[in-house]
């Protein structure tokens, strides 16, 4: 990380683009964050088979996760695939809107169950995984921000 917050404060010398990338840096390590925080709380908890209504926040995720990497790729040679990362944008943030409203319909869920250990734990997932969704849809919107800068 330091690495990119070393090409961050090489590449943008205005204040907007300084702050863009600070603000860039900071949601890559909060991801990071939300990522280790959720592998913590799988390990610690194994017996149990998460509940259907998460799966879908879960591969919500994984897929923002993926086109963050992608739209990361782009950024080598912004120019020709320009139109490319903003089509992964809009999906990631696409993604962020349908994990809206699965965090809803899963928290119906856990809030359901009967066991109160189940429900604490179960809601300490979905809210690593929300906020991780919001990192990375932040993420791209200041990613989306550099590059109309270059």
């Amino acid at each position: 990380m330091e690495a990119v917050f070393n090409r961050i404060v090489k590449a943008y010398k205005d204040a907007a683009g300084y702050g863009y990338g600070v603000r860039a840096f900071g949601l890559m390590k909060s991801m990071h964050d939300h990522l280790t925080n959720l592998f913590n709380e799988f390990s610690s908890y194994q017996d149990e088979k998460m509940p259907d209504e998460m799966n879908l926040v879960w591969d919500l995720c994984k897929a923002g996760a993926l086109e963050v990497s992608k739209v990361l790729e782009y950024t080598k040679g912004f120019e020709e695939n320009n139109l490319k990362a903003e089509a992964r944008c809009l999906k990631i943030h696409n993604f962020k809107s349908r994990g809206d409203e699965a965090v809803r319909d899963s928290l119906e869920a856990v809030y359901g169950m009967n066991n109160s250990i189940d429900i604490i734990y179960w809601k300490d997932v979905l809210k690593e995984m929300n906020g991780f969704l919001s990192d990375i849809d932040q993420f791209t919107i200041c990613l989306q921000k550099l590059l109309a800068m270059e």
